[in-house]
């Protein structure tokens, strides 16, 4: 039934460059991200070129390969919510000051998870398996193998991102309807955190824990930040 696993990859790596060895697979990646968010974008009539800053700047990117192409990605950032350059990051000038403040008080040891991108190939019907659905899995057990206390998310509405990665699927809601403005034109947004114990009974609920095992079974890890053991444990295969 899971017989798709065996050719995925889930590789852990820096934003900012190629880890040697791993050159293509970082081209790959960003490829996959750029065709995501110009497609995005050109579907709500923004013509502004996009800049790679969303690509680089975050500390490390975690990259879905199905039988060696790029399906999708997710960034991670990491830093203290109570002081420091974190409460100042520009990816929180969409937040209300409320909704920052219920974030910090869940954990001051923070994570952000941006630049949520499919590969336009891996959209639509006629796919092995949902992929949107099967990297927002890959961000669970990011964040339950990091040493992060909450993981703080915007969830795009006109992207139907509460669909895949809202509350049924473990995200607890700072804000169910935000508007925000990006590159002028007007979005909604759900600001959201996401919680260990909150997201282990989602797997419990959604019977997810063997899917979860396998999967995680795939990591490359490449990046800079550890992989620490979660606080349920779960079996890596060889």
């Amino acid at each position: 039934m899971d017989e798709w696993i065996k050719d995925l990859n889930y590789i852990l790596m820096p934003c900012r460059h190629a880890v040697k060895g791993y050159e293509a697979e970082y081209q790959a990646a960003y490829d996959c991200w750029r065709a995501a968010w110009e497609k995005f974008r050109a579907e709500i009539g923004i013509t502004e070129p996009l800049s790679c800053d969303g690509f680089i700047l975050p500390d490390e990117m975690g990259v879905m390969f199905y039988k060696g192409e790029c399906v999708g990605l997710a960034s991670f950032t990491y830093g203290r919510l109570d002081y420091g350059p974190m409460k100042d990051h520009s990816w929180f000038k969409a937040w209300t000051p409320e909704a920052y403040e219920k974030l910090q008080e869940i954990s001051p040891e923070g994570m952000i998870c941006s630049q949520f991108s499919i590969n336009p190939k891996f959209t639509g019907k006629l796919q092995v398996v949902r992929w949107k659905e099967i990297l927002f899995n890959f961000i669970h057990m990011r964040f339950d193998y990091s040493s992060a206390g909450v993981m703080a998310g915007h969830l795009n509405l006109t992207r139907g991102m509460q669909n895949a990665c809202g509350e049924d699927f473990g995200a607890k809601i700072l804000d169910p309807l935000h508007p925000f403005n990006y590159y002028g034109v007007s979005l909604s947004a759900q600001l959201v955190a996401y919680q260990r114990d909150i997201i282990h009974r989602m797997i419990d609920r959604k019977e997810l824990k063997p899917l979860c095992e396998k999967l995680w079974s795939r990591l490359i890890h490449l990046s800079e930040y550890s992989v620490n053991s979660p606080v349920i444990p779960m079996k890596k295969t060889a």
